[in-house]
């Protein structure tokens, strides 16, 4: 476990500065151009192409990884560089057609994604979605040897080079938005891709690009890809269907309500990924390498340990962000066109947000263990039960709650995600429940509900000026809470600490 989280520090390290990248340029849109239609048109316009993007390149990576681990147990690096190789170049015309087709169907789908936006919106998204066409693509190409990237040992730099959208996006509002509008955006973001293939293929070893090393190809193992590809893709596309369910009904609700949901949903994204962009690239690799060699019993440890510790970790991001939402939006975003109106609004979607941390986080680590032991068919129902309750969930709460429903509805929608997928691991026997995961699971949980009750009570929760009293009360709670933590959890942090020195002596 040493090893999955030496590259779980070195993903959480690129993901940090990605989503940093991501969060400036989300504070350069709102800067150039706040809360309009405009910018409203823009995300609805990026929301297709993202989405298609996403799902490739999330279902391409797991359901390749277990194969490649399998294939480098198997037949050594030849085998894989060689694979690797084929992959890259049959995804390439794969890429294009999808491009196209896109292309095509925008003039049906903008109309569709205005909501009850003004006419003009509608033609404006139609537009856009021509002009971030060519950003996402390349994009979306690169990002398909992450996965190969990350079995050969390569962590960051693959993570890090998909920071070069964003911030081409962030360079083109600033620089070109006063002259160009919205189109300055557009322009920075292709030249970000450019950027981001480019660090892509030098990063691929040169084995792989050559093409000389001699391997006969087995055709089973392409049909193998295509098929995990599939399963993965049919249900990774049902379950990131509900951000555009969200977003397409938060237009529903009036002008400024989808930028105000995307900047809030940022926030939390950015956060989460520091965490959970680590989790997945580190944990399927090694998840697979166990479960390649066999080493059931290790495997079921390993997950329980995780999932303590990420269950954990997760209820401490969740507090950490509740607290800090009101100052951190206004420090991010509250410049030019941004008003405090608009910092009020995004704080409160970003306090709702925030508690789908603790059940997100574990259920990386629950999809990582089904994909790296070949369950990738359970991922098609469980999809399709979660995007019903999101979809049931905001028609149920949008017309108590307005923009909050929705953030309650993608909460519980983790919450279901997470105990179906542990379900499902104990009934194909891949997992035993240990008392020692349901002790933290019931401790945690009432330790965070005293402490948030304490600072609600003591009306501790920070401000964009907060004062002492309430700044020294939040450290306490943390202090109490970290305290609890490192009781429960003591005894894996010394098993990971023996476990590095011996590896450490090993290397040496």
């Amino acid at each position: 476990m040493a090893t999955a989280i030496r590259a779980g520090f070195a993903t959480s390290a690129g993901s940090f500065i990605v989503n940093s990248v991501n969060l400036g340029r989300d504070a350069a849109l709102a800067l150039a151009y706040g809360t309009s239609a405009t910018v409203d048109a823009f995300f609805l316009a990026l929301m297709v192409p993202v989405f298609m993007a996403t799902v490739a390149t999330g279902a391409y990576r797991n359901a390749v990884v277990p194969i490649l681990a399998r294939i480098i147990n198997e037949k050594g690096m030849v085998g894989a560089n060689n694979l690797i190789r084929q992959l890259m170049l049959g995804n390439l015309p794969i890429v294009f057609a999808a491009g196209v087709s896109l292309a095509l169907l925008a003039p049906v789908f903008a109309p569709l994604l205005s909501g009850r936006l003004p006419q003009e919106t509608a033609s404006l998204i139609k537009t856009l979605t021509w002009a971030v066409l060519p950003m996402a693509l390349i994009s979306a190409y690169a990002s398909l040897a992450e996965g190969p990237l990350q079995i050969l040992g390569k962590y960051f730099w693959p993570t890090l080079a998909r920071a070069a959208v964003p911030l081409g996006i962030a360079a083109g509002a600033i620089v070109l938005g006063p002259t160009h509008g919205i189109w300055g955006a557009c322009y920075g973001g292709i030249l970000g891709s450019i950027a981001q293939i480019s660090l892509t293929f030098v990063l691929l070893p040169k084995r792989v690009l050559s093409g000389n090393e001699q391997y006969t190809r087995d055709p089973t193992i392409s049909g193998e890809i295509r098929q995990q590809f599939g399963f993965l893709s049919a249900s990774v596309a049902i379950a990131y269907i509900s951000p555009i369910i969200d977003q397409w009904m938060a237009s529903f609700l009036g002008a400024g309500a989808v930028s105000v949901l995307s900047y809030g949903n940022r926030l939390i994204v950015g956060a989460a990924a520091l965490v959970a962009s680590a989790l997945g690239p580190a944990l399927l690799p090694h998840f697979s390498r166990l479960a390649a060699r066999g080493e059931i019993d290790l495997l079921n440890s390993h997950y329980i340990a995780i999932i303590r510790m990420v269950w954990w970790g997760g209820i401490a991001m969740a507090g950490i962000i509740w607290l800090m939402a009101e100052p951190a939006v206004a420090l991010l975003y509250e410049h030019g066109n941004f008003t405090r109106a608009d910092s009020l609004a995004v704080s409160s979607m970003v306090g709702w947000f925030c508690f789908q941390f603790p059940t997100m986080l574990a259920g990386v680590a629950g999809s990582s263990l089904l994909s790296a032991t070949g369950h990738n068919r359970v991922f098609l129902p469980i999809s399709i039960v979660i995007a019903t309750v999101n979809a049931g969930g905001n028609l149920a709460l949008m017309p108590y709650f307005g923009l909050a429903g929705i953030a309650i509805s993608t909460v519980s929608t983790y919450l279901v995600s997470f105990v179906i997928i542990n379900v499902v691991l104990i009934r194909k026997k891949i997992i035993r429940i240990h008392r020692n995961l349901l002790r933290d699971l019931a401790i945690s949980v009432a330790t965070a509900a005293a402490i948030g009750a304490l600072l609600v009570v003591q009306e501790g929760k920070l401000t964009v000026a907060p004062t002492l009293d309430p700044l020294l009360l939040c450290i306490m709670a943390g202090g109490a809470y970290c305290l609890i933590g490192w009781l429960c959890m003591k005894s894996i942090f010394s098993t990971i600490w023996r476990a590095t020195k011996a590896n450490y002596k090993k290397e040496q």
